[in-house]
């Protein structure tokens, strides 16, 4: 069997839109036998949904757009974790900062360990060299 081209950003995006329809189904984390059954019926009508939409690409079956979620959902995690920091970064009283400066916030918000190791490995060798003298 060949394989299929990666979907693209629009179907993605497509991809997505019909599961947020679904959410609470797709999503469910049940095992009782109505909601697995559910989940089944309602990934098939994803699938045709999904498959009417791109009419000139290779019919996905539900194993292909479930990974495709899947994937997606793994790559979004680590975004979304450093974008729940922003709250942190952007409050009221700094909602007047650029983009520039609230992004260079966020990555020192990420990074503030990196930074903390470096300065004191700095402040360690000020004091060898003040020793020194």
């Amino acid at each position: 069997m060949d394989r299929t081209a990666p979907l693209s950003q629009t179907q993605r995006m497509a991809l997505l839109n019909l599961i947020k329809e679904r959410d609470s189904i797709v999503n469910n984390k049940s095992t009782a036998p109505g909601i697995i059954e559910a989940k089944k019926r309602t990934w098939e009508e994803i699938v045709l949904k999904f498959n009417a939409l791109n009419p000139d690409q290779q019919p996905r079956s539900s194993k292909q757009l479930k990974r495709s979620y899947d994937h997606v959902k793994r790559n979004y995690a680590s975004v979304e974790r450093v974008f729940s920091t922003a709250g942190d970064v952007l409050r009221a009283r700094r909602s007047s900062l650029d983009e520039v400066n609230f992004e260079k916030l966020v990555l020192l918000k990420e990074n503030i360990d990196l930074l903390e190791e470096k300065m004191s490995q700095e402040d360690m060798e000020e004091e060898e060299e003040e020793d020194d003298l």
